[in-house]
C-alpha cells in the first residue's frame, strides 16, 4: 500500500508541478526556492538530480528539511539525497531518514526554507488533497512543520470508532482471558475497548458515564490516552479523527469542526486555528488491562486516582528519539500520571491489570 502510494504521488508530482528552467544556485525569491524544493520530487531524473544540485551549491542548511521530505518518496536516487543531507549537516553519520530526522529534532536552531509552509502543503497534497485541511501557507503552528512526517496513510485512513456497539463482556466467545484492553470507568459506567479493536481504528469517539471522550490511541509508540472532550465556553465537544501525519512517531489527530492538528501525548492543538488557544484536553482516569484483577478491585483503583490518568507506554520507547530499538525490553509497563507525580510499572506486576471478561461491555467494530 505505501509503495502504491508512493508511485501516485510521484506520478501526480510529474503532473501537476511546475517545469522547472536550470538556474544556478544564487540569490533566489522564495519563490524560486519553493519550486527547486519542489522539484526534487517530480520531472525526469535529471530535472530532480539538477534540483538536488542547486541546494547542494546554494549550500544552507535551511534545504535539509525539504530533502529529507523527499528522500520519503525516492528509491533509485536515496543514496544521493542522503549525501547532500549528510553533507550540509556536517554530520556524516546520516546515511538513513530516520538518522536525518533524529539530526533534525536535534538541531531546533535551524531555519525553516523559505516558503516551506508552502512547500509542505502542496507537496503533503499531491498524496491526499485533504492534507490541506491542515497544511496551508501561512499556517499556524507550536511544534516545527519539518518534523510532521507522513505516516503512510490518508486523512481518516485508519477510521475512527464513533459512538461504537457495545456486548456484555459475558457473551464475548472472541476473547482469551488474557487478551489486552483499553479500561474505562466513569460515574458507573465501565468499558472496555480491545487492543485488536484500537489496533484497526486509533481514535475512538464515545460517550462514557455521560462524560464524551476520546481515546487516542498511537500504535507506533503504543501510548493509549483517553481525554474528556469538553472545553469550557465551547457548546460541543470536540470529534477527533486520524489525520495520517506523525510527529516524532506519535500520531496527530484532528478535531473535525477545525481541522487542528493536535498532540496526542499533551492533548494540545499544534498546528492550525486552535494552535496557541491554550485548549488542552483534560485527561481521564482510565486503565489498561492485562489480566488478572477483578472488576471490584479495577473499579476500587479507579476510584482512588480520580485525578490520575492510566495508560499504556511501553512502545514509546521505540519512538523515533531511539536509534537502537533493539537494545530495549519489550515488557508493557503501565504507567500511572497523576498532578504531582509519573510512575511506571510492568503490566507483569498486576499493578492496574484486569481481565477483559471482568468489564460489562466491550467494544466491537460497526458492521
Amino acid at each position: 500500500m505505501y509503495r502504491l502510494l508512493t508511485a501516485a504521488f510521484l506520478l501526480l508530482a510529474a503532473i501537476f508541478l511546475p517545469s522547472l528552467p536550470k538556474a544556478e544556485a544564487d540569490e533566489s525569491s522564495q519563490s524560486d526556492v519553493v519550486d527547486h524544493a519542489l522539484r526534487l520530487l517530480a520531472g525526469e531524473r535529471a530535472e530532480r538530480l539538477d534540483a538536488l544540485n542547486w541546494f547542494r551549491q546554494r549550500g544552507r542548511t535551511d534545504a535539509i528539511s525539504a530533502i529529507l521530505d523527499a528522500v520519503r518518496f525516492t528509491d533509485q536516487d536515496r543514496a544521493a539525497y542522503l549525501r547532500v543531507v549528510a553533507e550540509l549537516a556536517a554530520e556524516p553519520d546520516i546515511t538513513s531518514w530516520n538518522r536525518g530526522m533524529l539530526w533534525q529534532e536535534a538541531h531546533p536552531e535551524i531555519p525553516s526554507l523559505p516558503g516551506y509552509d508552502r512547500f509542505k502543503a502542496e507537496s503533503m497534497a499531491l498524496i491526499d488533497p485533504h492534507f490541506r485541511d491542515f497544511l496551508a501557507p501561512g499556517v499556524k503552528h507550536e511544534i516545527r512543520l519539518e518534523e510532521i512526517a507522513w505516516g503512510g496513510v490518508l486523512k481518516d485512513g485508519i477510521p475512527a470508532l464513533i459512538n461504537p456497539a457495545f456486548v456484555s463482556a459475558t457473551s464475548v466467545t472472541w476473547l482469551g482471558e488474557g487478551e489486552l484492553v483499553f479500561g474505562v470507568a466513569i460515574n458507573g459506567d465501565v468499558r472496555a475497548y480491545p487492543f485488536r479493536i484500537m489496533d484497526w481504528h486509533e481514535m475512538a469517539d464515545d460517550v462514557v458515564g455521560g462524560v464524551p471522550v476520546a481515546l487516542a490511541y498511537c500504535t507506533l509508540c503504543g501510548s493509549g490516552i483517553l481525554f474528556d472532550t469538553r472545553v469550557p465556553g465551547r457548546e460541543k465537544p470536540f470529534v477527533f479523527g486520524s489525520s495520517g501525519f506523525l510527529y516524532r512517531s506519535n500520531k496527530l489527530m484532528y478535531d473535525r469542526e477545525t481541522n487542528s492538528l493536535w498532540n496526542q501525548f499533551t492533548g494540545r492543538p499544534v498546528v492550525g486555528r486552535l494552535t496557541g488557544s491554550g485548549i488542552q484536553g483534560g485527561s481521564r482516569c482510565w486503565i489498561t488491562t492485562g489480566g488478572e484483577i477483578t472488576l471490584g478491585r479495577l473499579a476500587a483503583a479507579a476510584a482512588g486516582a480520580a485525578s490520575a490518568g492510566f495508560g499504556l507506554g511501553g512502545k514509546a520507547l521505540l519512538s523515533s528519539r531511539n536509534p537502537e530499538p533493539n537494545s530495549l525490553s519489550s515488557e508493557m509497563p503501565a504507567s500511572l500520571r497523576t498532578s504531582g507525580s509519573f510512575a511506571i510499572r510492568s503490566i507483569a506486576s498486576n499493578w492496574a491489570t484486569a481481565s477483559s471478561r471482568s468489564f460489562r461491555s466491550i467494544a466491537v467494530r460497526p458492521c
